[in-house]
């Protein structure tokens, strides 16, 4: 009776607490989180996090709630603020890692918010690298919007050592000299300290049709060209991969998928004849080219590429397109002013549009000055703006010269050796108008675009993912106006398949190629930021103990009745 009685006054152990009275545990679940550092060979980084945040869990004390944040393509609440450890430990060992890479600040955004006006509230943040906060403008800013009351922020970081070489960049385009022959394109970087000798191997179907070894130095970046004839390729995915024993396996491939060769219907949209433009276009022999006027210029054509030359339409039409000199402005590219003269600083050697080009002594008189779009790729840099650039969105992929290049009076590009084979470079990137997947080859968390060439007599359209799993697409319900489907399911990399009513249509890549993640190096806040946002201390909290005393109550009365039942 005197156990009961101790049980009922609820007494606790006074203690400090590992948590907040409201902690909200954001795991990062990015490609990264995939590596397998050597002093524990038994598990990831994210199966550490996942441990570590069971600990925290377990630690939980009666008057403490913990919510769940999983950060992957999209930031996702797994739990609600709850004190069920049960509950909290199933989530967590329940949670997947990802190929894809992360910012950690949507995760960080929807914490904070899910945290405002809650007493003790604390972020803790589960990751092997702080950069994936994005820029420290982006940090600051963040901090500035939650204000003074601003939750805590804890960062519990995983790993031990950068010990990684990775495939940054991937493509195959023809030879312009002989289109029965594929170059592929491989770009290789080495994050690790000390000297890796990879081989590298190119395959269709499992059946490797060329190779090459590769001595990198520590943080060397360097592309490598493998060539292979076209046997009848279209619909096969090419695969590059690298032999090397580091730490993260995901960046150790990539793949593409091949098309057969298609001629390249053109239009030039212009009120000049331009000769140079027209001979520079014409240098592929797979071209077939046609001019009209602004005015006679509709958005509906049906060509592969449009170049717009000293003009810009109504309407920026959805396919393939390159714009030269577009000084009234694009919607994702208003132009401030003109200026010059330009000075080039730099070019992208590494992209395939600038493979056998050189600019850098070009002299520009005058070119566009303008806010370059955030999914825009520089190619050729200037002490302003880029000259020239390129970038990819769901139905268009364009690339824009922010110069008059075909004019004399201008620059002399016209009449250099790098002019038409950068417009042959050019066609074969954007390559042609219709695809059934538009694009064929993206990175992890990108959507794909799915074009059907009859919507109306389609019912279903399912996609087969790497790992055997199938999504079904119902076509009445997603349509878009332009009967088209969006996947958005692209979290994991490898070779996807799309079927309409059962019957192949095409498939799609899925690659990491992305530094941020490849580059594996632990990294945790600086000491300034650590101060800006992070404000924990140890909180005082009781452990009731009332639970044991019903225990050992129980333990007590069972004794009394074993001793009574055995007449001892």
């Amino acid at each position: 009776m005197l156990i009961v009685v101790l049980a009922l006054t609820r007494p606790a152990w006074k203690m400090q607490s590992q948590l907040g009275k409201h902690t909200i545990l954001v795991i990062d679940c990015s490609a990264s989180m995939q590596t397998i550092d050597h002093d524990q060979p038994s598990q990831s980084r994210f199966e550490a996090a996942k441990t570590t945040a069971m600990k925290l869990v377990d630690s939980l004390s009666s008057d403490e709630r913990v919510m769940l944040i999983a950060a992957g393509t999209k930031p996702d609440i797994k739990a609600t603020f709850t004190a069920d450890k049960l509950k909290l430990r199933d989530v967590i060992s329940e949670l997947r890692i990802t190929d894809a890479a992360v910012e950690l600040n949507s995760a960080l955004e929807l914490a904070s918010s899910s945290a405002q006006g809650l007493e003790g509230s604390e972020i803790i943040v589960l990751s092997d690298n702080t950069v994936k906060l994005s820029n420290t403008e982006t940090r600051e800013g963040l901090l500035s919007k939650w204000g003074e009351d601003r939750p805590s922020i804890r960062f519990l970081t995983f790993g031990n050592r950068n010990f990684n070489v990775a495939i940054t960049q991937f493509s195959v385009i023809r030879d312009d000299n002989n289109s029965t022959k594929y170059q592929a394109f491989v770009e290789l970087r080495n994050f690790s300290e000390i000297v890796l000798r990879p081989f590298i191997y190119l395959s269709i179907e499992g059946h490797n049709i060329a190779s090459d070894v590769v001595n990198l130095q520590p943080g060397e970046r360097r592309g490598i060209t493998l060539s292979f004839d076209d046997k009848g390729f279209d619909m096969h995915a090419l695969k590059v991969e690298l032999d090397v024993k580091d730490d993260l396996k995901v960046d150790n491939f990539a793949y593409t998928i091949l098309h057969k060769l298609e001629k390249l219907k053109v239009l030039l949209v212009s009120d000049e004849r331009n000769r140079y433009l027209q001979n520079a276009i014409l240098t592929n022999p797979n071209v077939q080219l046609r001019q009209l006027k602004p005015n006679q210029y509709l958005a509906t054509a049906s060509d592969d590429i449009v170049i717009f030359y000293n003009t810009v339409p109504k309407e920026i039409p959805d396919g393939n397109a390159i714009f030269i000199n577009p000084k009234s402005g694009l919607p994702f590219m208003p132009v401030a002013i003109e200026k010059g003269p330009i000075s080039i600083i730099s070019q992208n050697e590494r992209h395939p549009v600038m493979r056998f080009v050189d600019l850098i002594n070009l002299e520009v008189r005058i070119g566009l000055e303008y806010d370059l779009p955030d999914w825009g790729i520089p190619l050729v840099e200037t002490t302003g703006s880029p000259l020239i650039w390129l970038g990819e969105q769901l139905n268009r992929k364009g690339i824009i010269f922010s110069f008059d290049a075909f004019d004399l009076k201008t620059s002399k590009f016209a009449l250099s050796y790098a002019c038409p084979i950068l417009i042959a470079n050019c066609l074969n990137w954007l390559g042609p108008a219709f695809r059934p997947i538009s694009p064929d080859n993206v990175k992890t968390g990108m959507p794909v675009t799915i074009n059907l060439s009859h919507p109306q007599e389609t019912e279903q359209v399912a996609v087969n993912t790497p790992d055997g799993n199938i999504f079904h697409l119902d076509v009445s319900k997603n349509l878009s106006s332009k009967g088209s489907l969006l996947f958005t399911n692209t979290a994991m990399t490898g070779i996807y398949e799309i079927f309409a009513d059962d019957v192949l249509m095409g498939k799609f890549a899925v690659n990491l190629l992305n530094e941020r993640e490849s580059n594996i190096m632990p990294k945790t806040p600086k000491p300034q930021e650590e101060r800006e946002t992070s404000s924990t201390t140890s909180r005082i909290t009781y452990k009731e103990l009332w639970g044991r005393f019903i225990l050992l109550g129980l333990l007590v009365l069972a004794a009394e009745w074993w001793v009574y039942h055995r007449r001892v």
